[in-house]
Protein backbone atom coordinates (compact mmCIF):
# COMPACT_ATOMS: atom_id res chain seq x y z
CA UNK A 1 0.00 0.00 0.00
CA UNK A 2 1.22 3.33 -0.55
CA UNK A 3 2.36 5.52 1.76
CA UNK A 4 -0.04 7.42 3.38
CA UNK A 5 2.39 10.78 3.72
CA UNK A 6 3.68 10.03 0.06
CA UNK A 7 0.63 9.19 -1.26
CA UNK A 8 -1.39 12.66 -0.64
CA UNK A 9 1.78 14.38 -1.66
CA UNK A 10 1.36 12.66 -5.34
CA UNK A 11 -2.68 13.25 -5.04
CA UNK A 12 -2.53 17.20 -4.35
CA UNK A 13 -0.01 17.37 -7.32
CA UNK A 14 -2.47 15.59 -9.01
CA UNK A 15 -5.89 17.20 -7.88
CA UNK A 16 -4.16 20.65 -8.53
CA UNK A 17 -3.35 20.23 -12.00
CA UNK A 18 -6.35 19.11 -12.67
CA UNK A 19 -8.32 21.71 -10.39
CA UNK A 20 -6.15 24.11 -10.02
CA UNK A 21 -4.87 25.68 -6.92
CA UNK A 22 -7.90 27.79 -5.80
CA UNK A 23 -10.13 24.36 -5.60
CA UNK A 24 -7.45 22.50 -3.39
CA UNK A 25 -6.97 23.49 0.03
CA UNK A 26 -4.19 22.17 1.78
CA UNK A 27 -4.53 21.15 5.61
CA UNK A 28 -4.91 24.60 7.03
CA UNK A 29 -7.36 25.77 5.00
CA UNK A 30 -9.11 22.82 5.33
CA UNK A 31 -9.12 22.97 8.82
CA UNK A 32 -10.70 26.60 8.90
CA UNK A 33 -13.16 25.93 5.83
CA UNK A 34 -14.26 22.43 6.85
CA UNK A 35 -13.56 21.68 10.36
CA UNK A 36 -16.29 23.65 12.28
CA UNK A 37 -19.03 21.88 13.42
CA UNK A 38 -21.44 21.67 16.98
CA UNK A 39 -21.20 18.61 18.14
CA UNK A 40 -17.35 19.15 19.89
CA UNK A 41 -15.75 16.67 17.17
CA UNK A 42 -12.79 17.50 16.07
CA UNK A 43 -10.97 15.43 12.76
CA UNK A 44 -7.89 15.73 10.88
CA UNK A 45 -9.09 17.20 7.45
CA UNK A 46 -5.51 16.90 5.48
CA UNK A 47 -7.09 18.60 2.43
CA UNK A 48 -10.15 19.88 0.77
CA UNK A 49 -11.53 19.50 -2.86
CA UNK A 50 -13.87 21.51 -4.91
CA UNK A 51 -15.06 20.24 -8.50
CA UNK A 52 -17.29 21.66 -10.40
CA UNK A 53 -18.53 18.63 -13.08
CA UNK A 54 -19.11 14.97 -12.71
CA UNK A 55 -16.36 14.53 -14.74
CA UNK A 56 -13.79 16.11 -12.74
CA UNK A 57 -15.60 14.12 -9.71
CA UNK A 58 -14.59 10.71 -11.54
CA UNK A 59 -11.14 12.00 -11.92
CA UNK A 60 -10.48 12.97 -8.65
CA UNK A 61 -11.58 9.96 -7.50
CA UNK A 62 -9.43 8.32 -10.04
CA UNK A 63 -6.37 10.21 -8.44
CA UNK A 64 -7.28 9.24 -4.91
CA UNK A 65 -7.92 5.35 -6.10
CA UNK A 66 -4.37 5.37 -7.65
CA UNK A 67 -2.99 6.88 -4.82
CA UNK A 68 -4.76 5.31 -1.76
CA UNK A 69 -6.32 8.48 0.21
CA UNK A 70 -9.45 8.34 0.93
CA UNK A 71 -12.43 10.54 -0.11
CA UNK A 72 -15.24 12.11 2.03
CA UNK A 73 -17.68 13.53 0.01
CA UNK A 74 -20.16 16.62 1.58
CA UNK A 75 -23.31 18.36 -0.58
CA UNK A 76 -23.10 21.81 1.23
CA UNK A 77 -21.40 20.49 4.58
CA UNK A 78 -24.71 22.16 6.31
CA UNK A 79 -25.54 18.77 8.39
CA UNK A 80 -25.63 20.39 11.49
CA UNK A 81 -25.59 18.25 15.22
CA UNK A 82 -24.41 15.42 13.07
CA UNK A 83 -21.07 16.40 12.54
CA UNK A 84 -21.52 19.20 9.53
CA UNK A 85 -18.48 18.61 6.81
CA UNK A 86 -16.30 16.53 8.80
CA UNK A 87 -15.44 13.11 8.23
CA UNK A 88 -16.58 10.12 9.70
CA UNK A 89 -12.67 9.26 10.19
CA UNK A 90 -9.13 11.38 10.35
CA UNK A 91 -7.27 11.43 7.34
CA UNK A 92 -10.14 12.06 4.88
CA UNK A 93 -10.14 14.64 1.83
CA UNK A 94 -13.39 16.65 1.69
CA UNK A 95 -14.53 16.78 -1.56
CA UNK A 96 -16.81 19.28 -1.14
CA UNK A 97 -19.57 19.51 -3.95
CA UNK A 98 -21.57 22.70 -3.11
CA UNK A 99 -19.92 24.07 -6.50
CA UNK A 100 -21.95 21.73 -8.31
CA UNK A 101 -25.21 23.80 -8.09
CA UNK A 102 -27.39 23.62 -11.37
CA UNK A 103 -30.80 22.25 -11.87
CA UNK A 104 -29.86 20.02 -14.98
CA UNK A 105 -33.14 19.24 -16.10
CA UNK A 106 -37.24 19.98 -15.02
CA UNK A 107 -40.25 18.03 -16.30
CA UNK A 108 -42.95 20.37 -15.96
CA UNK A 109 -45.59 18.32 -16.94
CA UNK A 110 -44.49 15.29 -14.45
CA UNK A 111 -43.25 17.40 -11.39
CA UNK A 112 -39.67 15.96 -12.06
CA UNK A 113 -36.58 18.26 -11.34
CA UNK A 114 -33.18 16.77 -11.77
CA UNK A 115 -30.66 18.64 -9.55
CA UNK A 116 -26.79 18.43 -8.48
CA UNK A 117 -25.70 17.88 -4.80
CA UNK A 118 -25.04 21.96 -4.66
CA UNK A 119 -28.44 22.61 -5.47
CA UNK A 120 -30.19 24.10 -1.48
CA UNK A 121 -33.47 24.19 -0.90
CA UNK A 122 -33.22 27.94 -1.39
CA UNK A 123 -31.72 28.00 -5.03
CA UNK A 124 -34.39 25.50 -6.02
CA UNK A 125 -37.35 28.01 -4.50
CA UNK A 126 -36.01 30.50 -6.58
CA UNK A 127 -35.52 28.24 -9.51
CA UNK A 128 -39.21 27.68 -9.36
CA UNK A 129 -40.29 31.20 -8.66
CA UNK A 130 -37.98 32.17 -11.55
CA UNK A 131 -39.84 30.18 -14.39
CA UNK A 132 -42.97 30.01 -12.48
CA UNK A 133 -43.81 26.87 -11.70
CA UNK A 134 -45.97 25.41 -9.14
CA UNK A 135 -44.54 22.88 -7.28
CA UNK A 136 -43.44 22.62 -3.65
CA UNK A 137 -39.59 22.18 -2.72
CA UNK A 138 -39.36 19.28 0.05
CA UNK A 139 -37.85 21.26 2.69
CA UNK A 140 -36.54 21.17 6.15
CA UNK A 141 -35.93 23.11 8.91
CA UNK A 142 -32.42 23.31 8.24
CA UNK A 143 -32.59 26.39 6.12
CA UNK A 144 -32.33 27.92 2.56
CA UNK A 145 -28.57 27.10 2.72
CA UNK A 146 -28.88 23.07 2.93
CA UNK A 147 -28.34 20.57 0.21
CA UNK A 148 -31.73 19.31 -1.12
CA UNK A 149 -29.86 15.90 -2.27
CA UNK A 150 -27.60 15.84 0.83
CA UNK A 151 -30.58 16.02 3.25
CA UNK A 152 -32.18 13.11 1.46
CA UNK A 153 -29.23 11.05 1.02
CA UNK A 154 -29.48 11.50 4.76
CA UNK A 155 -32.91 10.17 4.60
CA UNK A 156 -34.11 13.95 5.91
CA UNK A 157 -37.81 14.44 6.12
CA UNK A 158 -40.19 17.22 6.45
CA UNK A 159 -43.74 17.98 6.67
CA UNK A 160 -44.66 18.94 3.52
CA UNK A 161 -47.09 16.66 1.41
CA UNK A 162 -43.59 14.55 0.51
CA UNK A 163 -42.25 14.99 3.72
CA UNK A 164 -39.87 11.75 3.31
CA UNK A 165 -36.84 13.15 0.96
CA UNK A 166 -35.26 10.40 0.21
CA UNK A 167 -38.97 8.52 -0.77
CA UNK A 168 -39.38 11.38 -3.26
CA UNK A 169 -36.10 10.88 -4.54
CA UNK A 170 -36.83 8.90 -7.73
CA UNK A 171 -33.41 8.49 -9.57
CA UNK A 172 -29.83 9.36 -9.14
CA UNK A 173 -26.50 8.68 -10.32
CA UNK A 174 -23.12 8.53 -8.49
CA UNK A 175 -19.51 7.88 -9.08
CA UNK A 176 -17.84 4.44 -7.74
CA UNK A 177 -14.73 3.87 -5.97
CA UNK A 178 -12.47 3.30 -9.14
CA UNK A 179 -14.08 6.47 -10.90
CA UNK A 180 -16.70 4.78 -13.02
CA UNK A 181 -20.45 6.13 -13.48
CA UNK A 182 -23.50 4.28 -11.61
CA UNK A 183 -26.94 4.62 -13.34
CA UNK A 184 -30.19 3.06 -12.70
CA UNK A 185 -30.88 -0.14 -14.94
CA UNK A 186 -34.07 1.58 -16.47
CA UNK A 187 -31.83 4.32 -17.93
CA UNK A 188 -28.78 2.06 -18.86
CA UNK A 189 -31.92 -0.33 -20.68
CA UNK A 190 -33.10 3.06 -22.56
CA UNK A 191 -35.52 3.97 -20.55
CA UNK A 192 -34.41 7.44 -18.92
CA UNK A 193 -37.51 9.17 -18.67
CA UNK A 194 -38.90 6.27 -16.47
CA UNK A 195 -35.83 6.07 -15.16
CA UNK A 196 -36.80 9.35 -13.59
CA UNK A 197 -40.69 8.66 -13.17
CA UNK A 198 -40.53 5.55 -11.49
CA UNK A 199 -38.46 4.82 -8.37
CA UNK A 200 -38.08 1.37 -8.05
CA UNK A 201 -36.44 0.57 -11.26
CA UNK A 202 -36.03 -3.03 -12.08
CA UNK A 203 -33.76 -5.65 -10.49
CA UNK A 204 -32.10 -5.46 -7.39
CA UNK A 205 -32.72 -1.39 -5.99
CA UNK A 206 -29.04 -0.12 -5.99
CA UNK A 207 -30.02 3.13 -5.59
CA UNK A 208 -30.61 2.66 -1.97
CA UNK A 209 -26.99 1.76 -0.98
CA UNK A 210 -25.95 5.47 -1.64
CA UNK A 211 -28.29 6.72 1.08
CA UNK A 212 -26.47 6.96 4.35
CA UNK A 213 -23.57 4.71 2.50
CA UNK A 214 -20.23 5.10 1.44
CA UNK A 215 -20.43 3.02 -1.93
CA UNK A 216 -19.92 6.54 -4.01
CA UNK A 217 -20.45 10.08 -4.62
CA UNK A 218 -23.75 10.94 -5.76
CA UNK A 219 -23.52 13.71 -8.51
CA UNK A 220 -27.10 14.45 -9.67
CA UNK A 221 -30.87 12.89 -8.64
CA UNK A 222 -34.00 13.23 -9.78
CA UNK A 223 -36.76 14.26 -7.41
CA UNK A 224 -40.85 14.32 -8.00
CA UNK A 225 -42.21 17.29 -6.40
CA UNK A 226 -45.74 18.27 -5.30
CA UNK A 227 -47.65 20.53 -6.81
CA UNK A 228 -48.88 23.69 -4.90
CA UNK A 229 -52.19 22.86 -3.56
CA UNK A 230 -55.21 25.34 -4.44
CA UNK A 231 -55.92 25.96 -0.74
CA UNK A 232 -53.25 25.58 2.19
CA UNK A 233 -53.70 25.87 5.92
CA UNK A 234 -51.98 25.30 9.50
CA UNK A 235 -53.73 24.00 11.85
CA UNK A 236 -52.29 24.48 15.70
CA UNK A 237 -54.14 22.75 18.48
CA UNK A 238 -53.49 22.80 22.18
CA UNK A 239 -53.39 19.76 24.76
CA UNK A 240 -53.61 21.56 27.73
CA UNK A 241 -52.82 18.61 30.47
CA UNK A 242 -50.05 16.29 30.51
CA UNK A 243 -52.38 13.58 30.69
CA UNK A 244 -53.69 14.47 27.55
CA UNK A 245 -50.71 13.14 25.20
CA UNK A 246 -52.40 9.28 25.02
CA UNK A 247 -55.27 10.76 23.43
CA UNK A 248 -53.22 13.53 21.48
CA UNK A 249 -51.48 10.61 19.90
CA UNK A 250 -54.27 8.70 19.20
CA UNK A 251 -56.21 12.06 17.21
CA UNK A 252 -52.73 12.47 15.20
CA UNK A 253 -53.06 8.41 14.26
CA UNK A 254 -57.00 8.78 13.19
CA UNK A 255 -55.59 12.06 11.20
CA UNK A 256 -53.05 10.12 9.39
CA UNK A 257 -54.97 6.99 8.76
CA UNK A 258 -58.30 9.03 7.70
CA UNK A 259 -56.80 11.43 5.40
CA UNK A 260 -53.62 10.73 3.30
CA UNK A 261 -52.52 12.87 1.09
CA UNK A 262 -54.66 15.54 2.48
CA UNK A 263 -52.86 16.11 5.83
CA UNK A 264 -49.32 15.72 5.62
CA UNK A 265 -46.93 15.27 9.24
CA UNK A 266 -47.92 16.57 12.39
CA UNK A 267 -46.07 17.41 14.95
CA UNK A 268 -46.34 16.88 18.37
CA UNK A 269 -43.92 19.68 20.63
CA UNK A 270 -43.70 19.54 24.55
CA UNK A 271 -44.26 22.61 26.43
CA UNK A 272 -40.16 23.36 26.91
CA UNK A 273 -39.57 22.71 23.20
CA UNK A 274 -42.63 25.73 21.87
CA UNK A 275 -41.00 28.05 24.69
CA UNK A 276 -37.13 27.51 22.98
CA UNK A 277 -39.47 28.87 19.54
CA UNK A 278 -41.25 31.93 20.96
CA UNK A 279 -39.07 33.05 24.37
CA UNK A 280 -35.16 33.37 24.99
CA UNK A 281 -34.28 30.90 27.51
CA UNK A 282 -34.06 32.58 30.90
CA UNK A 283 -30.83 32.32 32.49
CA UNK A 284 -31.60 34.54 35.09
CA UNK A 285 -33.77 32.41 36.63
CA UNK A 286 -31.78 28.89 36.24
CA UNK A 287 -29.59 27.76 38.57
CA UNK A 288 -25.93 26.83 36.95
CA UNK A 289 -25.93 23.25 35.66
CA UNK A 290 -29.81 22.94 36.00
CA UNK A 291 -32.55 23.13 34.07
CA UNK A 292 -35.93 24.92 34.01
CA UNK A 293 -37.70 23.83 37.22
CA UNK A 294 -41.28 22.58 36.87
CA UNK A 295 -42.80 25.39 38.20
CA UNK A 296 -41.03 27.80 35.93
CA UNK A 297 -42.09 26.14 32.57
CA UNK A 298 -45.64 26.31 34.23
CA UNK A 299 -45.20 29.98 34.68
CA UNK A 300 -43.62 30.87 31.40
CA UNK A 301 -46.24 28.45 29.38
CA UNK A 302 -49.35 29.62 30.56
CA UNK A 303 -48.01 33.20 30.42
CA UNK A 304 -47.72 32.46 26.79
CA UNK A 305 -50.94 30.15 26.28
CA UNK A 306 -48.82 27.33 25.71
CA UNK A 307 -50.11 23.68 27.26
CA UNK A 308 -48.04 20.66 27.69
CA UNK A 309 -48.27 19.80 23.93
CA UNK A 310 -48.93 21.89 21.03
CA UNK A 311 -50.24 20.45 17.39
CA UNK A 312 -48.96 21.65 14.11
CA UNK A 313 -50.05 20.41 11.20
CA UNK A 314 -51.12 20.97 7.44
CA UNK A 315 -54.10 20.63 5.31
CA UNK A 316 -52.85 20.76 1.40
CA UNK A 317 -56.35 20.18 -1.32
CA UNK A 318 -58.59 21.93 -3.15
CA UNK A 319 -60.80 24.51 -1.04
CA UNK A 320 -63.85 21.84 -1.25
CA UNK A 321 -61.65 18.81 0.02
CA UNK A 322 -59.76 21.31 2.52
CA UNK A 323 -63.14 22.05 4.30
CA UNK A 324 -63.80 18.42 4.27
CA UNK A 325 -60.32 17.80 5.82
CA UNK A 326 -61.05 20.73 8.50
CA UNK A 327 -64.18 19.12 9.90
CA UNK A 328 -62.08 15.52 10.19
CA UNK A 329 -59.12 16.94 11.98
CA UNK A 330 -61.57 19.01 14.30
CA UNK A 331 -64.02 16.01 15.22
CA UNK A 332 -60.23 14.00 15.99
CA UNK A 333 -59.28 16.37 18.50
CA UNK A 334 -62.92 16.93 19.99
CA UNK A 335 -61.81 16.64 23.42
CA UNK A 336 -58.14 16.30 23.62
CA UNK A 337 -57.57 20.14 22.36
CA UNK A 338 -58.66 22.60 24.63
CA UNK A 339 -58.15 25.28 21.34
CA UNK A 340 -57.45 24.76 18.03
CA UNK A 341 -56.86 27.24 15.28
CA UNK A 342 -57.20 27.12 11.79
CA UNK A 343 -55.09 29.50 9.42
CA UNK A 344 -54.71 29.69 5.96
CA UNK A 345 -51.80 31.89 4.43
CA UNK A 346 -54.23 35.22 3.79
CA UNK A 347 -55.67 35.28 7.57
CA UNK A 348 -52.28 34.72 8.52
CA UNK A 349 -50.88 38.06 6.44
CA UNK A 350 -54.03 39.65 7.89
CA UNK A 351 -52.80 38.81 11.60
CA UNK A 352 -49.37 39.73 10.95
CA UNK A 353 -50.71 42.72 9.72
CA UNK A 354 -53.07 43.59 12.51
CA UNK A 355 -50.05 42.99 15.47
CA UNK A 356 -47.59 45.25 13.79
CA UNK A 357 -50.50 48.14 14.15
CA UNK A 358 -51.09 47.80 17.31
CA UNK A 359 -48.77 49.28 20.58
CA UNK A 360 -47.26 46.25 22.33
CA UNK A 361 -49.35 47.05 25.69
CA UNK A 362 -52.18 46.17 23.52
CA UNK A 363 -51.22 43.22 21.18
CA UNK A 364 -53.03 39.70 21.97
CA UNK A 365 -51.10 37.22 23.63
CA UNK A 366 -51.94 35.51 20.24
CA UNK A 367 -49.40 37.95 18.36
CA UNK A 368 -46.50 36.72 19.78
CA UNK A 369 -47.10 33.87 17.54
CA UNK A 370 -46.76 35.58 13.98
CA UNK A 371 -43.71 35.02 13.43
CA UNK A 372 -44.13 31.53 14.06
CA UNK A 373 -47.11 30.82 12.15
CA UNK A 374 -45.83 32.63 9.24
CA UNK A 375 -42.50 30.31 9.49
CA UNK A 376 -44.57 27.33 9.71
CA UNK A 377 -46.38 28.80 6.55
CA UNK A 378 -43.29 28.91 4.56
CA UNK A 379 -42.03 25.41 5.70
CA UNK A 380 -45.50 24.10 5.18
CA UNK A 381 -45.95 25.68 1.73
CA UNK A 382 -42.62 24.52 0.55
CA UNK A 383 -40.56 27.58 1.02
CA UNK A 384 -37.30 27.22 2.73
CA UNK A 385 -37.54 29.62 6.56
CA UNK A 386 -34.62 29.94 9.59
CA UNK A 387 -37.75 29.75 11.89
CA UNK A 388 -36.73 25.73 13.06
CA UNK A 389 -32.89 26.96 12.74
CA UNK A 390 -32.29 29.36 15.24
CA UNK A 391 -33.60 26.87 17.90
CA UNK A 392 -29.70 25.79 17.59
CA UNK A 393 -29.03 29.31 19.76
CA UNK A 394 -31.32 29.22 22.59
CA UNK A 395 -28.74 27.78 24.83
CA UNK A 396 -25.01 29.14 23.42
CA UNK A 397 -23.77 30.58 20.13
CA UNK A 398 -23.89 34.14 18.38
CA UNK A 399 -26.71 35.00 16.03
CA UNK A 400 -25.68 36.98 13.61
CA UNK A 401 -26.46 40.02 12.49
CA UNK A 402 -28.43 41.46 9.57
CA UNK A 403 -28.91 39.08 6.58
CA UNK A 404 -25.96 37.17 7.14
CA UNK A 405 -27.05 33.56 6.96
CA UNK A 406 -27.44 31.45 10.09
CA UNK A 407 -24.56 28.91 10.71
CA UNK A 408 -24.86 26.89 13.73
CA UNK A 409 -21.35 25.66 13.29
CA UNK A 410 -19.52 29.16 12.78
CA UNK A 411 -21.74 31.36 15.29
CA UNK A 412 -20.36 28.76 17.76
CA UNK A 413 -24.22 26.30 18.61
CA UNK A 414 -23.54 23.26 20.87
CA UNK A 415 -26.60 20.88 19.24
CA UNK A 416 -26.23 16.74 19.27
CA UNK A 417 -29.84 15.51 17.03
CA UNK A 418 -31.03 12.41 19.01
CA UNK A 419 -33.94 11.25 16.41
CA UNK A 420 -35.15 7.84 17.30
CA UNK A 421 -38.69 6.07 15.45
CA UNK A 422 -41.23 5.92 18.10
CA UNK A 423 -44.37 3.43 16.84
CA UNK A 424 -47.73 5.52 16.95
CA UNK A 425 -48.55 4.15 20.15
CA UNK A 426 -49.58 5.90 23.17
CA UNK A 427 -48.40 3.63 26.02
CA UNK A 428 -44.69 2.96 23.76
CA UNK A 429 -45.19 7.29 23.06
CA UNK A 430 -45.77 7.85 27.09
CA UNK A 431 -42.64 5.12 27.75
CA UNK A 432 -39.80 7.42 25.05
CA UNK A 433 -41.50 10.46 26.61
CA UNK A 434 -40.79 9.69 30.26
CA UNK A 435 -37.21 8.17 29.30
CA UNK A 436 -36.04 11.25 27.63
CA UNK A 437 -37.45 13.81 30.28
CA UNK A 438 -35.83 11.68 33.08
CA UNK A 439 -32.64 11.07 30.88
CA UNK A 440 -31.97 14.73 30.13
CA UNK A 441 -33.25 16.56 33.66
CA UNK A 442 -30.52 13.78 34.78
CA UNK A 443 -27.85 15.45 32.83
CA UNK A 444 -28.78 19.01 33.19
CA UNK A 445 -30.09 19.44 30.10
CA UNK A 446 -33.61 20.69 28.86
CA UNK A 447 -35.91 18.25 27.25
CA UNK A 448 -37.30 19.81 24.04
CA UNK A 449 -39.54 16.64 22.20
CA UNK A 450 -40.65 17.37 19.15
CA UNK A 451 -43.04 13.68 17.56
CA UNK A 452 -43.06 13.94 13.51
CA UNK A 453 -45.67 11.77 12.32
CA UNK A 454 -44.11 9.90 9.23
CA UNK A 455 -46.94 7.44 9.01
CA UNK A 456 -50.23 6.48 10.89
CA UNK A 457 -47.91 3.62 12.33
CA UNK A 458 -44.74 5.65 13.38
CA UNK A 459 -43.49 9.01 14.82
CA UNK A 460 -40.09 10.77 14.38
CA UNK A 461 -38.82 12.07 17.20
CA UNK A 462 -36.37 14.88 17.35
CA UNK A 463 -34.63 16.07 20.66
CA UNK A 464 -31.99 18.23 20.08
CA UNK A 465 -29.30 18.68 23.12
CA UNK A 466 -27.92 21.76 23.24
CA UNK A 467 -25.56 23.27 25.22
CA UNK A 468 -22.73 25.98 25.46
CA UNK A 469 -19.68 25.01 23.63
CA UNK A 470 -17.92 28.01 25.42
CA UNK A 471 -18.90 26.05 29.20
CA UNK A 472 -17.09 22.89 29.00
CA UNK A 473 -18.75 21.06 32.30
CA UNK A 474 -21.98 21.82 30.05
CA UNK A 475 -20.34 20.22 26.95
CA UNK A 476 -19.51 16.97 29.08
CA UNK A 477 -23.14 16.50 30.47
CA UNK A 478 -24.36 16.95 26.96
CA UNK A 479 -22.23 15.19 25.33
CA UNK A 480 -22.90 12.23 28.58
CA UNK A 481 -26.79 13.29 28.14
CA UNK A 482 -26.73 11.70 24.18
CA UNK A 483 -25.02 8.55 25.07
CA UNK A 484 -27.49 7.99 28.12
CA UNK A 485 -30.45 8.72 25.46
CA UNK A 486 -28.95 6.40 22.73
CA UNK A 487 -28.89 3.74 25.42
CA UNK A 488 -31.68 4.73 27.38
CA UNK A 489 -33.98 4.49 23.96
CA UNK A 490 -32.03 1.53 22.47
CA UNK A 491 -33.75 -0.47 25.50
CA UNK A 492 -36.79 0.16 24.96
CA UNK A 493 -36.71 -0.07 21.26
CA UNK A 494 -36.40 3.42 19.95
CA UNK A 495 -33.76 3.44 17.47
CA UNK A 496 -32.37 6.83 16.15
CA UNK A 497 -32.71 6.53 11.88
CA UNK A 498 -29.85 8.73 11.70
CA UNK A 499 -26.17 8.49 13.48
CA UNK A 500 -23.44 11.47 13.72
CA UNK A 501 -20.27 11.69 13.28
CA UNK A 502 -19.15 10.95 16.64
CA UNK A 503 -22.18 8.12 17.15
CA UNK A 504 -21.63 6.00 13.84
CA UNK A 505 -19.59 3.25 15.73
CA UNK A 506 -22.50 2.74 18.68
CA UNK A 507 -24.63 1.50 15.29
CA UNK A 508 -22.27 -0.43 13.47
CA UNK A 509 -20.43 -1.85 16.37
CA UNK A 510 -23.56 -3.54 17.07
CA UNK A 511 -23.26 -6.74 15.16
CA UNK A 512 -25.71 -8.64 13.03
CA UNK A 513 -26.92 -9.77 9.77
CA UNK A 514 -27.56 -6.13 7.91
CA UNK A 515 -24.25 -4.79 9.08
CA UNK A 516 -22.48 -7.87 7.93
CA UNK A 517 -23.44 -7.73 4.46
CA UNK A 518 -22.81 -4.01 4.45
CA UNK A 519 -19.53 -4.00 4.74
CA UNK A 520 -19.21 -7.13 2.36
CA UNK A 521 -20.56 -5.10 -0.40
CA UNK A 522 -18.00 -2.06 1.10
CA UNK A 523 -15.33 -4.82 0.21
CA UNK A 524 -16.69 -5.71 -2.97
CA UNK A 525 -17.19 -2.21 -4.66
CA UNK A 526 -14.58 -0.47 -2.29
CA UNK A 527 -11.90 -2.74 -0.96
CA UNK A 528 -9.21 0.27 -0.81
CA UNK A 529 -11.74 2.24 1.33
CA UNK A 530 -11.82 5.53 -1.01
CA UNK A 531 -15.42 6.70 -0.51
CA UNK A 532 -16.31 8.07 3.18
CA UNK A 533 -14.30 5.45 5.14
CA UNK A 534 -16.55 4.23 8.64
CA UNK A 535 -19.94 5.82 7.02
CA UNK A 536 -22.35 3.54 8.13
CA UNK A 537 -19.74 0.67 7.95
CA UNK A 538 -17.70 -0.78 10.80
CA UNK A 539 -14.43 1.05 9.98
CA UNK A 540 -11.94 -1.78 10.19
CA UNK A 541 -13.91 -3.18 7.06
CA UNK A 542 -13.91 0.16 5.46
CA UNK A 543 -10.29 0.88 4.77
CA UNK A 544 -10.46 3.47 7.29
CA UNK A 545 -8.87 4.41 10.83
CA UNK A 546 -9.89 6.17 14.40
CA UNK A 547 -13.68 6.48 15.33
CA UNK A 548 -16.16 9.23 14.80
CA UNK A 549 -18.77 10.86 11.54
CA UNK A 550 -20.51 13.28 9.25
CA UNK A 551 -22.04 13.86 5.50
Amino acid sequence: MTNQVGGLTGALAEWRALLGDRRVSDEVDAAVRYGANAIGATRRIPAALRPGTREEVQELVRVAARWRVPLYPVSTGRNWGYGAANPVVDGCVVVDLSGMDRVVEFDRELGLVTVEPGVTQGGLAEFLEREGLPFLVPVHGGGPGCSLLGNAMERGYGITPHADHFGALTTLEAVLPDGSMYHGALASLGGGLVDRAFKWGVGPYLDGIFSQGGYGIVTRATFALAPVPEHLEVFFFTVPAEEGLERAVLAVREVQRRLPGLVGSTNLMNARRMLSMVAPYPSDRVPAGQTMPRELVASLAGGLQIGAWTGLGAIYGTRRTAAAARGAVKEALRGVASRSVFLSSTEASWASRVAGWLPEALRPREARYVGLLQGALQILGGRPSNVALRLAYWRGGRLPEGNTPLDPARDGCGILWYAPLVPLLPDRVRTYVGGVEATCLEHGIEPLITLTSLSDRCFDSTVPVLYDPADAAMADRARACYRALFEGGRAEGFVPYRAGIDSMGWYTGSGGPSWALAARIKRAVDPHGIIAPGRYVPTEVAGGGGEGGGT
